[in-house]
């Protein structure tokens, strides 16, 4: 059974977080965006815990209903425990607020393209003046159902009203399992290096296990060198 909890730590070392690039220190690379009738989606300096979100504006043509803004397709694992969800602002000085909530849609495929299997979600964020710039959280907790390779993460705006509204996502999370056990089968090994070598460069799927070893916030050859180092040369342990 999925429940929501209060707290969602952005604090979390990337290394644990499936999500590629959760941050938005530089911009919105590694998500796919959508585009939407009235919606102009992009990157703002922004941040929750530092500068940088993925940005949302509607310009008042309609009342929105929800729409994909940005998506991300992430590898997982069937009966592993997660935590997923994020942080959203929405700004003052607009027509109206903005709404946000963040789908995880699991799949059996390993591209998040085939054999849909459930769909949890945050829940919705809240509106008023003590919501109003200032960051809140969305989050959701559960497990990976039966046969679960992969999840859709999206990242969902709309207005009730129309008119004018902005608001910014950040630290973007999908925690679990444990940092360097890219192939998530329980051992830190050199399976997991040749796992995350044939992801970067040889078109294979996306891990399970989180993989940015070296805390950086992307996954990267980087990362490869790092579980090397820990494996054979007596290297940091991920992080």
């Amino acid at each position: 059974m999925l429940a929501t909890v209060l707290l969602f730590s952005a604090s979390a070392l990337a290394s644990e977080n499936h999500v590629v690039n959760s941050q938005f220190g530089a911009g919105t690379a590694r998500w796919t965006p959508v585009g939407a009738a009235g919606l102009t989606i992009g990157w703002n300096g922004v941040g929750h815990a530092g500068a940088g979100s993925a940005t949302v504006y509607a310009d008042a043509t309609q009342t929105l209903s929800a729409h994909d803004t940005f998506y991300q397709c992430i590898g997982v694992k069937e009966f592993f425990p997660y935590t997923a969800g994020g942080w959203f602002l929405y700004d003052s000085g607009y027509d109206t607020a903005g709404h946000a909530r963040i789908v995880v849609g699991f799949f059996a495929s390993t591209d998040c393209t085939s054999n849909y299997l459930a769909g949890p979600s945050t829940p919705d964020s809240q509106t008023g003046p003590s919501y109003v710039d200032t960051f809140q959280v969305l989050s959701v907790t559960g497990v990976a159902p039966s046969f679960a390779k992969s999840a859709l993460i999206s990242l969902l705006f709309w207005t009730t009203n129309q008119g004018t509204a902005q608001g910014h996502f950040d630290d973007i999370g999908f925690v679990s399992g444990t940092s360097g056990d890219v192939n998530a089968d329980g051992t830190r090994n050199l399976n997991d290096v040749f796992y995350l070598i044939n992801f970067l460069f040889a078109g294979g799927p996306p891990p399970p296990g989180p993989s940015d070893v070296n805390n950086s916030d992307f996954l990267d050859v980087n990362d490869v060198f790092y579980l090397i180092n820990y494996l054979f040369a007596n290297g940091q342990a991920p992080q």
